[in-house]
């Protein structure tokens, strides 16, 4: 057990007195459940542990096995709940839906449940999955991988994801539960070859150490790069950007004069996606080349992410692209509102930006970008981010 006392270890469960786990009745799940009752034995104070399994019903037998998730919770003296995915499913893109969904339903019964943690049970065969999958398609900085936690918003405050089996192969966790005489449910979707991670699962199956070793490499290469570029763009975001008026944005001039060019062009991407609403951020080079015209003190109007960038002598002004340039915003600020030295025209035509979703993180933050997100929501007087319970 020492391995999984390591990964729970990891874990600060001191903010949190009562955790979800999700349960789907497989190996990686049931034992994740198993081996933290174990663990929290041993910790005083212990946060109350709530198992809930989300019935997606794509399959006939997907009740009973909640069912029999339900008996193993009672035969643990753990708290089980089940969520039902509801309505009509979509004929494609079922899998991603129904991530959306089991992400939704968690949040949901954390909420119903006073909980402030989830934690899940994605293991190192998926992370090598993710990573290979994203190689495949030249993801670039996606090859991070999955992130050991995730910031999660809802209706309500935001609850953190956390994947302490990141660093567990499934092979460990089943023989783990063998030893223990332990059964679980095998869901046969996860054989299914239709499914690209399921086709990857299975030529992966066959790879040599040496393989997965480079595609462990190569995460954690890519996450310490994403971390590090987000704590550098949230100390330009802190130093450089301000909202100067509701839904307006300035950028100051100064930002052409940091070295760092890269966290300048992450800075200015992050920012266009807020003020745009949109998830997408611009291509990195496209950001560097406006950089770039800041430098030359050059007056210029651009768009990107459904953003408008108008260059003046203040600096680089940003706020929602307005399509319909003849209509003003309908509470647009009163002259007398607007403060001195910000272009009336531009205030005024200023579009609300939705404060409930941080762009270009609406719905998550991965544990990657953390800093920079969290920059951001100071900035916009987004709800503080309760601390993250564990680190890179």
């Amino acid at each position: 057990m020492a391995d999984f006392a390591d990964c729970f270890s990891a874990l600060d469960f001191s903010h949190h007195s009562r955790v979800i786990v999700a349960i789907s009745g497989g190996s990686d799940s049931t034992g994740l459940l198993v081996f933290l009752r174990e663990y929290l034995k041993f910790k005083k104070p212990a946060p109350e542990l709530v198992a809930v399994t989300i019935d997606h019903g794509l399959r006939v037998e997907s009740a009973n096995e909640a069912v029999l998730v339900r008996s193993l919770c009672e035969k643990l003296g753990i708290v089980h709940l089940t969520k039902r995915w509801e309505g009509e499913k979509p004929k494609t893109g079922i899998q991603a839906a129904a991530r959306e969904a089991r992400y939704t339903l968690l949040v949901q019964a954390a909420h119903e449940n006073d909980a402030t943690l989830i934690l899940t049970g994605h293991t190192e065969d998926d992370q090598f999955e993710t990573v290979f999958m994203r190689g495949e398609r030249g993801e670039g900085p996606g090859l991070a991988g999955i992130a050991p936690a995730t910031l999660a918003f809802g209706e309500h405050a935001p609850v953190w994801f956390a994947r302490p089996f990141l660093t567990i192969t499934r092979a460990a966790i089943r023989g783990q539960l063998n030893r223990r005489g332990m059964e679980w449910i095998d869901d046969p979707s996860n054989d299914n070859s239709d499914y690209e991670r399921v086709r990857v699962r299975q030529s992966l199956t066959s790879s040599l150490e040496s393989d997965l070793a480079q595609l462990r490499q190569t995460q954690l290469e890519w996450a310490k790069k994403r971390a590090d570029l987000s704590q550098r763009a949230a100390r330009l975001m802190n130093r450089h950007v301000s909202e100067v008026s509701r839904g307006l944005f300035l950028i100051s001039p100064a930002l052409k004069d940091e070295v760092d060019a890269e966290a300048a062009a992450e800075t200015l991407r992050i920012c266009l996606a807020f003020a745009g609403g949109s998830e997408k951020m611009i291509e990195t080079q496209s950001a560097a080349d406006i950089v770039t015209l800041l430098e030359s003190g050059e007056f210029f109007r651009k768009t990107g992410t459904r953003a408008l960038m108008d260059r003046r002598r203040q600096g680089l002004f940003v706020l929602r692209e307005n399509r319909n340039p003849g209509k003003m915003s309908e509470i647009a600020p009163k002259q007398a509102e607007i403060p001195k030295d910000v272009p009336a025209s531009l205030a005024r035509r200023a579009l609300p930006t939705d404060r409930r979703r941080l762009y270009p993180w609406p719905l998550r933050v991965p544990l990657f970008n953390l800093a920079a997100a969290s920059a951001l929501a100071q900035l916009v007087g987004f709800e503080a981010f309760p601390p993250p319970p564990c680190s890179l």
